[in-house]
């Protein structure tokens, strides 16, 4: 499963669709085994594959797989990276998109105890939220800010 998986990332940049082979290949050896932790790491591979590819929808769903296996395990920098990824799929597919993905950002640097971090990808999600006119993203992005970085705003 590891050499699988260590091929797919070696042939990634010279053959997509061989790469793309031996990480389900490995993916379905790492389910079989009820390997959490190897799935989701093939999960998020598969993810860049199919983003490097142009298949949004596909990189979308694999990183959010990912990324729900990761937040089990609370393992909050890791669902945080698997989320940045998915950021940047769901800037390329819409700005509502990128919005929810900081605002999911944000609420992983807060449980991560990253405050400052959590503040900045929240006003940054509640600005989106004000731009494309989403209130319930502004709402919660409002709600998550900590009060003297909301006192600070106003």
């Amino acid at each position: 499963m590891v050499a699988l998986e260590r091929l797919a990332s070696l042939r990634r940049t010279t053959d997509r669709s061989e790469s793309h082979w031996l990480y389900r290949r490995a993916l379905s050896f790492a389910t079989e085994l009820r390997d959490k932790e190897t799935e989701a790491r093939i999960r998020n591979s598969l993810a860049v594959l199919a983003w490097q590819g142009g298949e949004l929808d596909e990189a979308e769903k694999q990183y959010g797989m990912a990324a729900a296996i990761i937040r089990r395990d609370q393992n909050t920098q890791e669902v945080g990276v698997v989320l940045n990824g998915l950021g940047v799929v769901l800037t390329k597919l819409d700005r509502a998109g990128e919005g929810w993905a900081l605002q999911r950002l944000s609420e992983v640097s807060r449980e991560a105890g990253e405050r400052q971090k959590a503040d900045a990808y929240s006003a940054a999600a509640m600005a989106i939220g004000r731009e494309i006119g989403d209130k319930e993203l502004e709402s919660l992005a409002s709600k998550l800010q900590s009060p003297d970085h909301t006192s600070g705003n106003e």
